[in-house]
């Protein structure tokens, strides 16, 4: 098959004039998520593509960093957080795009390159989307084997992610849920939770709630000045904001949302020991 485009390493500013172009652009590829890598020891590259045209077609922001062995030596390890980016109709172009991030992080001489481009592989009807809604690309897992990409042990982000879109009314998303979910929300309504959007000056109370949740459910968490960070810049760029479900001033439970693109994202969420009855958490 014939190349029809290429890449280019583009600096920052144009890669934030591009990436809301491309195809289901996702905040973990926003310079934002870039500025704050960066002072955890992460440079970020940004790989454009663009077809014969000049149109943009795909791209990737890439991180790397250098992590020390035994304080004697350092490796180079690359990472492309929700990336790439690339249109699933153009025949061809994932694999064009592969063989240059392969040669861009041998170029760059890293041990490993990790990606997780937010791709769709299993059919949508099992979780109740047509096949016009979210793009379907069945034969992303046999291209990276074929290629010899193999699957992380460790997983960084998320392994599943549900859709609910939200075009419907609210009587309507209710009529779909499980009679015990709408009870429980009813319920959390009757008995006085109520529902606040949050501002940078409850982020303290909502990190400790976070660890909280942590301890009960046994998943391991960052410290506080990372989570404080990203919060505190998504939000003054106002992509992001905290529901909390309180009653009388108290604080019940709460989650961040981040908004980019036409999304938004529910990615934490925390809930307090006290008054589990009220079922507060169902109250967003």
């Amino acid at each position: 098959m014939e190349k029809s485009f290429s890449y280019e390493i583009i600096d920052e500013i144009t890669w934030e004039e591009n990436l809301l172009l491309l195809p289901n652009p996702h905040w973990l590829q926003s310079n934002i998520w870039a500025d704050i890598k960066k002072d955890n020891g992460w440079v970020p590259s940004y790989l454009l593509w663009k077809d014969n045209t000049g149109k943009a077609v795909a791209g990737a922001m890439v991180l790397e960093r250098k992590i020390q062995f035994l304080k004697i030596f350092s490796l180079k390890i690359q990472y492309c957080p929700k990336g790439p980016l690339f249109n699933w109709n153009i025949p061809g172009l994932f694999e064009y795009v592969l063989a240059d991030l392969e040669d861009f992080a041998k170029s760059r001489q890293v041990i490993f390159l990790k990606i997780d481009p937010d791709i769709i592989i299993n059919n949508q009807k099992e979780i109740g989307l047509e096949k016009n809604e979210l793009p379907i690309f069945p034969d992303g897992m046999s291209i990276l084997i074929k290629r010899g990409w193999s699957l992380s042990k460790e997983q960084i982000q998320f392994r599943n992610t549900l859709y609910l879109l939200l075009d419907n009314s609210e009587d309507e998303l209710m009529s779909a849920m499980k009679q015990k979910t709408r009870y429980n929300i009813r319920l959390s309504e009757r008995k006085g939770v109520k529902i606040r959007i949050g501002n940078p000056t409850d982020l303290e109370e909502l990190y400790k709630l976070y660890t909280q949740t942590a301890i009960r459910d046994g998943f391991v968490i960052r410290s506080k000045v990372y989570y404080l960070n990203i919060w505190n810049k998504f939000f003054a760029n106002e992509m992001c904001e905290p529901l909390i479900a309180e009653l009388d001033g108290q604080l019940l439970a709460a989650i961040i949302i981040y908004y980019f693109s036409d999304k938004a994202y529910y990615v934490y969420g925390m809930s307090s020991e006290k008054q589990r009855n009220l079922m507060a958490t169902y109250r967003g």
